[in-house]
């Protein structure tokens, strides 16, 4: 199993503060590009599970709120299924 770490800013929009390297392994895009907003995170997320994914890191969220599966499109535009937490 592949992971990658991601620190976020739970602003009006999940900003990218920093991202392992393996993420490019994972979702075909560079680090830089998610740290620059040239790749939005969110912007992966399957429409669906959109306002799954803002609960989960909103503002009221707390460290224990647990865990989601994410469907994401990465760069090869097949979509994967991503636990975050």
């Amino acid at each position: 199993m592949l992971d990658a770490d991601f620190r976020l800013a739970l602003m009006e929009k999940l900003d990218v503060l920093s991202v392992s390297e393996r993420v490019e392994a994972i979702l075909g895009y560079k680090p830089q590009e998610f740290l620059s907003s040239a790749i939005s995170l969110e912007g992966l997320v399957h429409p669906n599970d959109a306002a799954a994914v803002r609960d989960l890191f909103s503002a009221s969220a707390t460290e224990d709120s647990g865990e989601l599966n994410v469907r994401v499109r990465p760069a090869d535009g097949r979509i994967r299924i991503m636990n975050w937490r």
